[in-house]
């Protein structure tokens, strides 16, 4: 996968588990219509370590912890000032465009 994202070019590698093959393609150039991929091979297979509990219990709760914002009502405040200066100026700019 090769993609461009604000004129700075980005791959992602792609494997060949079975292989042990590393591929990433790396540079397109259009003047001259060729393209880079690099290849690379492993000797031994990559193991992730990996973990698990056997010996805990089950639980079906899911825990979620509500944090308060202190600042919350002057946000809300500050928001609903500016809608109500909006819909004043749209009100002032009609009467005075109907008045004329």
């Amino acid at each position: 996968v090769f993609f461009i994202r604000e004129n700075l070019p980005y791959n992602i590698k792609d494997e060949v588990i079975a292989e042990g093959l590393h591929i990433r393609f790396v540079k397109l150039d259009p003047a001259s219509e060729t393209a880079t991929i690099l290849v690379a091979q492993s000797t031994e297979a990559s193991k992730i370590p990996f973990e698990m509990a056997t010996e805990s219990f089950s639980s079906s709760w899911i825990v979620l912890q509500a944090i308060e914002f202190p600042g919350i009502n002057l946000f809300w405040l500050g928001s609903i000032m500016m809608m109500l200066g909006m819909f004043w100026s749209m009100w002032y700019r009609f009467r005075k465009k109907n008045q004329t």
